[in-house]
Parts: structure tokens; C-alpha cells; sequence
């Protein structure tokens, strides 16, 4: 949604006043430390002199105050535009004018709060015209649960970190509640793994106090131990094909040869980690993955043992393929070559409602968390391209009366349905592409441009997607925890 033109102008005049006044300095005062739904605000955004926002995402709360009674019809017309935004997304607006707050903020606190208390987000506690200087997008950025983790490492350098933003308070937490998970992403655990030697011990520098979370973003650090940027000295000569050498160096100019920096496995530490938070603010949910095939060659469904999953080198739960794998991956490996893999996954206990319709669509999360990966190549939902070639009653989810809601007789949407969560285990399955850096020599460019042939030493992956197992894990637990907030503070 384009702003026009006098709500561009409106912006620059606000952004030139300093600092916000005395009344609504007050009116923070009241605010923070009043329960509202049994939670209490955890952040506020200062606008200008006259205008504020109060935000608390676990009740889609917006607060408004402004003394602007100068807008001109542009503006309140896309003012208008943009409340009908809020509105449809079920969002609580309260607004009040810097006069009420000047004169009676006690009255302008008790109906915030009621507002926040109230059972249904159908109604407004005062009209009037909304000044906000934000534009379209606004809405979904500040108001979510903002539970992904954004990366801050890089593999040469001696530590790989997360930080993360607004996890809800209170939420035990401690290293031990994260090692477990690293512990089955951690290299050198067998031969059909990479051999380098890193212990991935997990340290929280900051978000928690007393075994438990603050609400303040939570810093893990992993230390890289075992780094070796010399084994990459043929990568500096020519790029590597399949991998990300040439895209980085057609996008920035420049490259760092030295591992593969944002796009090396090693990154999807920092992922697995903070899937492990996120798994603690979902508790009720299960979120299991397994390797489903290798190099084409796929478990049989009928000997599917979950008990399996653990028990061997593959996340394998069939036992026969398993051993079937053993050979096949050694035989890649010695050959210096490598190896793709298909990852199932599946969560249960998943409510109905969780999603939304259009944007942040629960399948639309899932495959981009996903796809965001290193070596993934290919996300289905459900019986994904299988689909295609069903007719509209065999794809169907048939439905019959049940105890506790309906009960489904078939799965082929995978537990979503308009992106939105039917209650039904949510089905994935995720395509990790071979190895991209391999010791059979592959025909390449330098990076001038003249015809070479690369044979990348040192210790990689025979078959990256059997790590990769606990990574998709921790990315499903992130959009699914992220999904549990976001429907909290919409839904109640």
C-alpha cells in the first residue's frame, strides 16, 4: 500500500521532533507493570513527540496516541486503509487523542487495559482517526512473535552464534536443554559423516537469568575448534560446481574461500540450536524426522520402526536399509564422490487453527524455513507432486463425526489445509542435494574466467542430508513455535 503524499509529509515533520512527552512518559509508567490477559507489555515504540505505539505480541495489541488534528484527507484515507489491515488480521486497536491523556490517563489506562482483557477483538474502545506513520508491512513485522533466530556466524572465524528476539519470559532454559539436539547434528560421530572433530558445546551468554528466560534476546555461542582454512587453498583457484562459489562471487564481487562460509553446513549449527529453544515454547508438539532415502534408494514403509530412528548412523527406521546404506555411502565415499538424501518429517500434536489464510501461511513457513537450508533443493507438503496426479475425491481428506472434532480417514494435505493447521499430523518431505565439494576431479572456471578442473580436498560430508535430519527438526519446531505465538496473540 503506497502512502500518498501527505502522509510522506506528515513522517518528516514527526521525525524531526525529539522527544516524547510527559503525558505519555506517564502513561508507559502505568502501563508496564499492569497485568493485561495475565501478560504485560514488553515493548514500546517512540514515534515523535505525539504519537507511540505500545505493542504486546501475545495479545496483537495496538496502542495509538495522537495530538495531530491537522491530517490531511490523503493520509486519513490511508490511515483508514491501514486500520482496516489491523482489523482484518484481528487486531486490537485502542486510540485515544493527546488530549484525553493529558487530562484523564488513569480513564485512558483502565481502558487499555480492558481492551487487552477483552474476549473478542470485534470492537474498538475509541474512534478517531489513525496517525501512524507506518507504511504497509508494518502490521505482520512488529506485531509477531518474532521466534526464528537470526545467524550472526561464520565458519572461519572461532564461534558460530544465535540471537533471538522477544521468546516469551519465564521459559526454563539451560545448555543441557540444547546439547542433546547438537549432539546429532555434531560431525565426526561416524565414517559416513564429516571427520572433523568439533564438540559443539553450547554456551547462553545472555536472555536468561536463573535457569529461565528474561523476554531479552537469547545469545548462544558454538565454538569452531577444529577449522582447517588451508584444505580450502584449490577452492581460492576455481570455483567448486553446485556449489555456492560463483553465485557469492557474482552477487558481492569477492569471495572467502576459506570453508563456505553462510553457505557451509557448519552454519546449521546455530539452526539446530535454536530449535532446541524453540521446542521448549511447544512443549505439547513432536517433531520427528528421519532419513526416508538414499541415493534413490528408498526404506520400505512396512518396516518403518520409529525405535529404529536412533539406533543408527542413517536416522534410518528400517533397520534393512539401513544396512543397505552402509554400503552404498562407503562405496561414494571411497570413490570421492557423494551422495543425496530425502528427510521425512512429521509433527504431531499440532492444534487445529495454527497458520493463517494468506500471509504467513503454515505450509508457505514451513517451505521457506525449509528451503532456507544449505543443499536443500525440493520441499513437499502432504503428498506434494503425488497430488497432481490424483482426482479431486482420491486427493481428498474424507471427514467423519469424532469424539473431539472430526476425524479424518486420510492425510494427503498433510495436516494443512489454506494454510492453516487441520490437527492432523503436518507431513514433509525434504530433498537435500549431493555433496557439492568432492575429490573426483568436476571441469570448472577460475575466477577469470579460463577452463580448469577442481578436486576438493579435505573433510566433507559423503551424504549432507543425513546430518540434516536434526536441522529440519529445529526448522519446523522454529515455525511452529512461531505459529503458536502468532495464534495466541490473534485468537487468544
Amino acid at each position: 500500500m503506497k502512502r500518498p503524499p501527505g502522509v510522506a509529509a506528515r513522517d518528516r515533520q514527526r521525525d524531526a521532533r525529539k522527544a516524547p512527552t510527559e503525558p505519555e512518559h506517564r502513561l508507559w509508567q502505568i502501563l508496564r507493570n499492569r497485568q493485561l490477559a495475565g501478560l504485560k507489555f514488553r515493548r514500546q515504540v517512540w514515534i515523535g513527540p505525539y504519537i507511540v505505539d505500545f505493542l504486546c505480541a501475545e495479545i496483537a495489541l495496538v496502542i495509538e496516541i495522537d495530538g495531530d488534528t491537522h491530517a490531511t484527507p490523503d493520509a486519513q484515507a490511508y490511515d483508514k486503509r491501514r486500520t482496516a489491515l489491523l482489523e482484518a488480521e484481528g487486531y486490537r486497536i485502542c486510540r485515544f487523542g493527546n488530549d484525553d491523556v493529558m487530562t484523564n490517563i488513569d480513564g485512558v489506562a483502565a481502558a487499555i487495559v480492558a481492551r487487552a482483557n477483552a474476549p473478542s477483538p470485534s470492537h474498538r474502545v475509541a474512534a478517531g482517526p489513525s496517525l501512524s506513520p507506518r507504511g504497509e508491512g508494518f502490521e505482520r513485522q512488529q506485531l509477531r512473535a518474532d521466534v526464528p533466530l537470526h545467524h550472526l556466524g561464520r565458519v572461519p572465524r572461532t564461534r558460530a552464534r544465535r540471537s533471538g528476539r522477544r521468546l516469551p519470559p519465564g521459559i526454563p532454559l539451560t545448555e543441557a536443554d540444547i546439547q542433546p539436539w547438537l549432539d546429532k547434528r555434531r560431525p565426526g560421530t561416524s565414517r559416513f559423516t564429516t571427520q572433523r572433530r568439533e564438540p559443539d558445546a553450547v554456551r547462553i551468554l545472555s536472555g536468561v537469568f536463573d535457569g529461565r528466560t528474561t523476554g531479552t534476546p537469547i545469545s548462544l555461542m558454538i565454538e569452531n575448534v577444529d577449522q582447517r582454512s588451508k584444505d580450502y587453498s584449490d577452492v581460492a583457484k576455481a570455483y567448486r560446481p553446485g556449489h555456492a562459489d560463483y553465485a557469492y562471487d557474482a552477487k558481492y564481487g569477492f569471495r572467502d574461500y576459506r570453508g563456505g562460509g553462510r553457505s557451509s553446513a557448519r552454519e546449521t549449527a546455530a539452526r539446530v540450536a535454536a530449535g532446541a529453544v524453540a521446542r521448549l515454547v511447544v512443549p505439547q508438539v513432536r517433531v520427528r524426522a528421519w532419513v526416508e532415502a538414499i541415493g534413490g534408494d528408498a526404506i520400505d514403509p512396512a518396516n518403518f520402526d520409529d525405535a529404529q530412528i536412533d539406533q543408527n548412523p542413517f536416522f534410518c527406521p528400517d533397520a534393512e536399509a539401513a544396512l543397505r546404506w552402509e554400503a552404498r555411502v562407503d562405496a561414494a565415499r571411497k570413490a570421492g564422490s557423494s551422495l543425496g538424501a530425502v528427510i521425512a518429517c512429521e509433527a504431531t500434536c499440532v492444534p487445529a487453527g495454527w497458520g493463517a489464510p494468506l500471509y504467513a501461511k503454515l505450509d508457505a513457513e514451513l517451505a521457506s524455513a525449509c528451503m532456507s537450508i544449505n543443499a536443500v533443493k525440493g520441499i513437499e507438503i502432504g503428498d506434494g507432486f503425488a497430488a497432481a496426479a490424483l482426482s479431486g475425491e482420491a486427493n481428498a481428506d474424507p471427514m467423519r463425526p469424532g469424539v473431539e472434532g472430526p476425524q479424518f480417514l486420510a492425510n494427503h494435505a498433510g495436516g494443512i489445509a489454506g494454510g492453516i493447521a487441520t490437527g492432523q499430523p503436518i507431513r514433509l518431505r525434504v530433498a537435500f542435494k549431493p555433496t557439492s565439494s568432492i575429490l573426483t576431479p568436476v571441469e570448472t572456471i577460475s575466477p577469470s574466467g579460463e577452463a580448469a578442473t577442481i578436486a576438493t580436498k579435505g573433510r566433507h560430508d559423503p551424504c549432507v542430508g543425513i546430518r540434516g535430519v536434526p536441522v529440519v527438526e529445529a526448522m519446523v519446531a522454529l515455525v511452529l513455535a512461531d505459529q503458536a505465538l502468532l495464534h495466541r496473540g490473534q485468537c487468544g
